[in-house]
């Protein structure tokens, strides 16, 4: 969070203000009444301003507490392959930033039951026939839900009688 300070009041005839900035960076002196830092984490401080009068450094004078709020938690979803003929075996993977779900729910778009208690190594799911699907993730925190994110499309095609033949034949090879 970008935080603009401007000096106002009794001291502003200060010939240079020494600021802290109460997140562990260097003091900062400026000779203007403007200064600018970022935050990089959340939290809240308290940001102190010493005045420097004809040379002596006064003591300090405490601004208002400054809160940060973290970034929320977010996440997103790819589903790969995202082509292939019927059946298709696919992967779900969840990325997941500032924090983590208990669990997720997919539902995959193709009329299966929505799995739940999926953990953010993901997923996978065989497509049995052939459509253009788009699942959809939703992320659990406790008995909340975040709102769904819809992953990319799959796109199933229906096999071709050469590709059936193929299939047989390894069936009754593994058979055998």
């Amino acid at each position: 969070m970008r935080v603009d300070l401007k000096i106002a009041g009794r001291f502003v005839n200060a010939s240079a203000f020494n600021i802290n900035w109460d997140d562990g960076s260097p003091e900062h002196r400026i000779t203007a009444t403007v200064a600018t830092h970022v935050y990089e984490e959340p939290g809240e401080y308290t940001i102190r301003v010493s005045p420097v009068v004809s040379g002596v450094r006064l003591d300090a004078v405490l601004a208002p507490t400054i809160t940060v709020a973290g970034s929320g938690y977010a996440f997103s979803v790819s589903v790969w392959p995202t082509l292939g003929v019927t059946p298709l075996d696919v992967t779900l993977v969840v990325t997941e930033v500032n924090g983590h779900a208990d669990s997720f729910t997919v539902d995959w778009d193709d009329g299966s039951p929505i799995q739940t208690g999926v953990t953010a190594a993901g997923a996978e799911h065989r497509y049995q026939a052939p459509g253009t699907f788009a699942p959809v993730v939703t992320a659990m925190h406790g008995a909340n839900a975040s709102p769904p994110y819809t992953a990319n499309a799959v796109v199933v095609s229906p096999a071709t009688p050469a590709q059936m033949t193929v299939s047989v034949a390894r069936l009754r090879a593994a058979i055998a």
